[in-house]
C-alpha cells in the first residue's frame, strides 16, 4: 500500500476495487475524475486553454 501512496506501483482493478469496498464507495467514484460545476457547466480538469 505504501508504494501506492508514494507513486511507485499502479494499483490493479482488484486493488482499486478492494480499497473502494473498504472505503465503502463505488469502485467507480474512485476512478472517475473530479467535476467542478461553475455557473451550469460542468470543468473537468483540464488545462486552461491558450489565449491567441
Amino acid at each position: 500500500m505504501s508504494d501506492l501512496e508514494r507513486g511507485l506501483r499502479n494499483p490493479t482493478l482488484v486493488t482499486i476495487y478492494e480499497i473502494a469496498i473498504a472505503l465503502g464507495v463505488s469502485h467507480m467514484e474512485i476512478v472517475m475524475p473530479d467535476q467542478i460545476e461553475d455557473a451550469g457547466s460542468p470543468v473537468t480538469d483540464a488545462p486552461p486553454a491558450q489565449k491567441s
